[in-house]
């Protein structure tokens, strides 16, 4: 399945508050940030809590899955070979 940025974020914070739902509270903070994943990283427990619906257990949820995303990107990468003449191929 492919699920959109909003959707993804909406999974993340499970639910939403009393007047909006998981996928709009994760539309309105995806919004702020101009959809931009980087951006959304860089904000405090503070800034996600001036949402109404995330608290600190939800902020922190948040900023670990962004720092697990991090780490992933950030793994060394093993190395591949680029085959560059025939003879390398047998």
């Amino acid at each position: 399945m492919i699920y959109s940025d909003t959707e993804l974020l909406a999974i993340i914070i499970a639910s939403g508050s009393r007047q909006l739902s998981a996928v709009e509270l994760s539309r309105q903070i995806l919004a702020s940030v101009d959809n931009n994943f980087s951006k959304l990283s860089r904000l405090s427990i503070a800034d996600f809590n001036k949402f109404n619906g995330i608290g600190d257990t939800k902020a922190i949820g948040i900023m670990a899955s962004l720092e697990i995303a991090r780490r992933k990107r950030d793994e060394e990468q093993p190395a591949i070979s680029k085959i560059t003449y025939s003879k390398q191929v047998f």
